[in-house]
């Protein structure tokens, strides 16, 4: 065997071993199926009364749209008006996370759309699409929601969710008067990079992340370098409303900074002290609504 043969071998070893890693963390991360050892998940086994109040509104329906061959799943309130909010979960999370936001926007007179996203909830999918294939799904959304006669829509996202509406900031052609994200990562590749630092801390990410990304586009549709939030918001159209927990270990407020920095048109932000990941609205709910308020009510008529 020359020396040729051996290069050869070695690189197809390595390839190997690359795509097996990839494909182990595609399946950690990006699986929509599978165990998330990383995160914790509500259960929701116990009923609040924003639950009950969802379970018991006579206004609330149930739709689904057609995508990609599947089929994705919402659910409706509806309001007085033509003003809606499209409501958006975080990563494995599902509707019924957001009941409590979405009471406070329907007493606040918005119509209200709660999306399962692909692969979460009662929508069909088996992958996570990080914002991206999310985003596009809520534009989606906001076509059919423009169908009924909507003139108004605001969008508002926690977390993964954050990320979902945040790409949509610089779209034309829709009725988007204005977007708020709690808690929404700048790009995919940062916050993949501070999860492998988390989970397997004595192996360079930037290693990792290459094997992720030889296997995402083929099994996923989507490169990690779609997910850039950063690019979006650097180019947003709508006012935009930034709110993050200074205590936040799985997103770092630092992400937060960023995104603020780079919008470059009406903007307000709020750092909500000792407050962590996806319960800034449960840790001080008095002054996290007062600055949706004092938001909506600069930004946004209805």
């Amino acid at each position: 065997m020359n020396v040729y043969s051996i290069i050869l071998c070695i690189l197809l070893i390595f390839f190997i071993i690359c795509i097996g890693i990839g494909l182990y963390f595609f399946h950690q991360a990006i699986d929509a199926k599978s165990e998330k050892p990383f995160i914790s998940v509500n259960p929701h086994d116990t009923l609040t009364s924003d639950d009950h109040w969802y379970l018991q509104n006579k206004f609330v329906r149930h739709i689904t749209m057609e995508k990609d061959g599947l089929k994705l799943h919402a659910g409706t309130i509806s309001n007085k008006g033509n003003a809606w909010v499209v409501i958006v979960h975080g990563y494995m999370g599902r509707l019924e996370d957001m009941i409590s936001q979405a009471r406070q926007f329907y007493e606040r007179g918005y119509n209200v759309l709660l999306p399962d996203l692909r692969g979460h909830g009662r929508s069909d999918g088996n992958i996570v699409g990080f914002g991206y294939l999310d985003g596009l799904d809520i534009l989606d959304w906001c076509k059919e929601l423009e169908k009924q006669g909507a003139s108004d829509i605001l969008l508002y996202g926690v977390s993964m969710g954050a990320a979902s509406v945040m790409m949509c900031a610089d779209v034309e052609g829709y009725p988007i008067r204005a977007i708020i994200e709690d808690c929404g990562f700048s790009t995919l590749k940062g916050q993949l990079t501070h999860i492998v630092k988390r989970m397997v801390p004595k192996v360079p990410s930037g290693f990792l992340i290459f094997c992720l990304s030889l296997v995402l586009k083929i099994k996923a549709g989507y490169r990690i370098s779609d997910v850039d939030c950063m690019k979006h918001v650097s180019h947003a159209r709508v006012p935009m409303l930034f709110l993050h927990g200074d205590h936040d270990s799985f997103i770092s407020m630092h992400m937060m900074e960023d995104l603020y920095a780079v919008c470059p048109g009406q903007k307000e932000k709020m750092i909500i002290k000792g407050g962590r990941h996806a319960s800034n609205d449960k840790l001080r709910p008095e002054e996290y609504w007062q600055c949706i308020d004092d938001f909506l009510n600069k930004y946004v008529k209805i």
